[in-house]
């Protein structure tokens, strides 16, 4: 297909290496120049991946990334690959924003920043066409970013809608086995045939289910984009996160306040963490229902036409 948009019969030898050992080699040097560069802000992410649960998720990212690339390698091997000044517009957007991040020693702006100039630099090198097929991945490593805007304040409502949920679902599910629960805020008040069971649970920032809602999100926004599928189906698979996460925390608090007045120790520690990972298989279960009902009803496109 020509760049000036004419219809062309379009083969693809699949034999044929994506990359050639020059293109391989120069993304080398760019690549180790960019990571020496940024080595700051990437040592900065990789301390909280390992440091901190809610972002161990990051880790993952830079490979999807890289996985939706590859689904397209048919696609980009058809595609002209030429210099295209845009992208260095689109990369000193990037260098201002990292340098703003510095300024206001925000890793959130840097690491965005970060990801802007990779933009930027693809766009420049390989071309808009080339482009049309890459935004995509190189945008999602943004959520390898740990982002602090409104993060206190997410997790606030999370806590206060999972607890409020939580109780109602206890009082009546609990109702053979003579439990009840009321919410405060961010406590649940577990009562057992009449009498108060103390301590009140507490539904910590680690149990808003934020957590769960990053990962679901960072989940979903790569299996609605690995495949070539309509917007409309891209949307709805991406916004299935939103209540899958709320549902399926809202069923761990539920657990465990059915089974506190019996099993107390379940409420903290290793066991409660195993009791959210478990909940993440039923909340996969959930996306997947989503992914097939949008391909059943907009369908799957192959990402190159080879009729046209």
């Amino acid at each position: 297909m020509s760049q000036g948009g004419s219809t062309q019969a379009m083969t693809v030898d699949k034999d044929a290496p994506l990359i050639p050992l020059r293109g391989w080699v120069q993304m080398a040097i760019l690549g180790i120049i960019f990571i020496s560069l940024h080595s700051y802000v990437l040592g900065i992410l990789y301390r909280a991946g390992r440091s901190d649960a809610d972002w161990s998720h990051i880790f993952a990212i830079p490979f999807i990334s890289a996985y939706m690339i590859y689904r397209q390698r048919e696609r980009l091997k058809i595609c002209d690959v030429y210099r295209d000044y845009i992208g260095l517009a689109v990369f000193i957007l990037g260098l201002l924003m990292y340098g703003a991040g510095i300024q206001l020693n925000s890793t959130m702006i840097m690491g965005y920043g970060m990801v802007v100039e990779l933009l930027g630099l693809a766009w420049f090198f390989l071309g808009r066409q080339v482009m049309k097929s890459l935004w995509i991945p190189i945008v999602y490593l943004g959520f390898g970013v740990r982002f602090t805007f409104l993060y206190t304040y997410i997790s606030l409502i999370l806590q206060r809608v999972a607890s409020a949920a939580g109780g109602i679902v206890i009082t009546i599910l609990g109702l053979p086995f003579d439990v009840e629960a009321d919410s405060t805020g961010a406590l649940l008040t577990i009562y057992h045939q009449g009498a108060l069971i103390n301590p009140p649970l507490n539904v910590e920032e680690a149990c808003s289910g934020l957590r769960s809602l990053m990962v679901l999100t960072a989940i979903a926004v790569a299996l609605a984009f690995i495949e070539r599928r309509a917007w409309t189906s891209r949307i709805l698979i991406v916004a299935a996160a939103v209540p899958t996460a709320i549902a399926v925390n809202v069923v761990r608090i539920a657990v465990t306040g059915l089974l506190y007045p019996f099993y107390p120790q379940l409420s903290r520690g290793d066991a409660h963490d195993f009791i959210g990972l478990l909940m993440l298989l039923p909340a996969m279960g959930l996306l997947m229902l989503a992914v097939k009902f949008c391909d059943q009803w907009w369908g799957v496109k192959p990402w190159v036409d080879k009729t046209n």
